[in-house]
This record gives structure tokens, sequence and C-alpha cells, in this order.
């Protein structure tokens, strides 16, 4: 393009565009998009843990709920889903509870914040350790509610905080992330400005010859910026110094590469190659 007399300044716009157009998408992804869809699957994570706590009631194994104070046990299982021979023991303050029942089903209740363990024709044992006496009730239904607490992940997150959050946060995991968001499209920018010097090859040089040099700046640079997040995250590197510093060696290496091309964009005549005329 270069010797078809495209110089650098009207392959700029081109490239620049390009460069514009893709951090624009990878602004809205990082800022936007990737907040949102990892807080969605933190949710659904959460959810699921939560619903583990009292689900999947298996025939022929214990299991404990009621954060370790009861027990329940079938013996096998119905095709619709149903338990058969079903026993429960729970301690209900100093009082412990029995339940027999030849079969119990679940409902859920309240958005699933609540398992109600539907048991039918059976008989419920109340008695307290050191006294002889046992209350025995016979029933025909008998609900048992089990109300679900939220499972504790610990605390959110910092991938699925919204930007705006991350700004107002001062914390060094809070500005990493918000950094790093911020530095992919910045990343696009840069990395646009340097290709139009990259490509520029010899007369005899092959089209594919700076391919190694290209992917190689490429990995140094995306590798620098995840060095200095772990950095700042661990506190070796300020806020203020971050990321940017990367982005500002970048930023260098581009101007030095552009050197020979400034007076050309200032409207200068391009210089004569040696070796030609």
């Amino acid at each position: 393009l270069l010797a078809c007399g495209m110089g650098p300044q009207r392959m700029l716009w081109p490239v620049g565009l390009l460069g514009l157009g893709v951090a624009v998408v990878l602004a809205w992804l990082a800022l936007s998009v990737a907040p949102r869809a990892f807080a969605r699957a933190e949710g659904i994570r959460q959810e699921a843990l939560r619903a583990a706590q009292f689900s999947q009631l298996e025939p022929g194994k214990f299991h404990g709920f009621l954060r370790g104070a009861g027990v329940f046990y079938a013996e096998s299982q119905d095709p619709d889903g149903g338990l058969r021979r079903v026993f429960i023991e729970r301690h209900l303050g100093a009082r412990v509870e029995i339940v027999l029942a030849d079969r119990a089903t679940q409902r859920v209740e309240e958005q699933g914040d609540v398992h109600v363990l539907v048991l039918q024709d059976g008989n419920r044992y109340e008695t307290t350790p050191g006294d002889p006496s046992v209350r025995r009730v016979h029933f025909e239904e008998y609900g048992i509610p089990v109300r679900v607490d939220a499972a504790k992940g610990g605390p959110v997150r910092v991938e699925a905080r919204s930007t705006a959050d991350l700004w107002r946060d001062p914390d060094s995991h809070a500005q990493s992330e918000l950094q790093w968001r911020l530095s992919l499209p910045l990343m696009a920018l840069l990395l646009a400005l340097l290709a139009i010097p990259l490509a520029e090859l010899a007369p005899r040089q092959g089209r594919y010859s700076r391919i190694g040099v290209v992917i190689l700046l490429y990995f140094v640079y995306s590798n620098l910026l995840s060095a200095a997040r772990t950095w700042m995250e661990k506190d070796w590197l300020p806020s203020a110094i971050g990321l940017w510093w990367v982005h500002a060696l970048v930023v260098l290496l581009a101007l030095w590469l552009w050197r020979p091309y400034l007076p050309r964009l200032h409207g200068a005549s391009p210089s004569v190659r040696a070796g030609g005329p």
C-alpha cells in the first residue's frame, strides 16, 4: 500500500476506525455485559447450593437437615418420586420427635424458601430424654416445613460487581478489576496504533515475517497487564500506578515506531530510502 502511494496518514483512518469499533464493543462487554453475566452465574450457583441443602432425598441413605437437628431416611422410591417407609428423627428443644410414615412427598413453597415434607399414613412419637413416657399420635397426613437458608457463598466476587460500584470502592481488589475492565478497550486502541508501523516490510521481506514479533508483543502486553493486576491485588502497586504504567510503555513504543512517519504526517515529502533512487 505504501508503494502505491497510500501513506500512513491515509491508513491510520481505516485502521483507527476499526480499532475504535472494536474498543467500543469491548468497553460495552467489559463494563456492562460481563459483570451482569458474572452476577447472574453467581446467583444461579447460590440458588443451586441452596436447593441442594434439602433436595434429592435418595432412598437407602440417611440425610441430615435442619442444620443437623434432623435425620431423614426412606427405604424405597415410587416411580412418581414419592418415598416409601419413611423414618424421621428431629430434635425440638429438649424433646425428640420420631416419625414413621408409609409414604412421603416433597412440596416447595414461597419461591423455594420452604420445602415441606408431606408424610402420609404414619405415627409420630414424642419423648424427652430421661422421661419414660412417650406420646404417640397417628396421622393420615402430616407436614414438616423446612426453611432453606440462602447458601453462604462468602462475599460477592469482584467480577460480578457493577462498574459504578467498583468506581466508588477504593479497595485494591476493586480498583484492579476496574482498571482491568478499562484496559481492554484501551488495549485494542493501542494495538491498532501499533499495527501500521509493525506491518511495514522491506521489499524482499516475506509478508508473514513479522507475525512472530507481533504475537510476542501481544503476549508481553497482556501478561504485563495480568501481572500488574496481581501486584495491585497484593498491594505491591498503588492504585495511582496500577495498570497504567503498562499502557504508558506501549504508548512510548508506539511513538518510537511512528517516529519515521512523523514528517509524512505533517505534510513533508517522504524520505528516500537508502539503496535506491
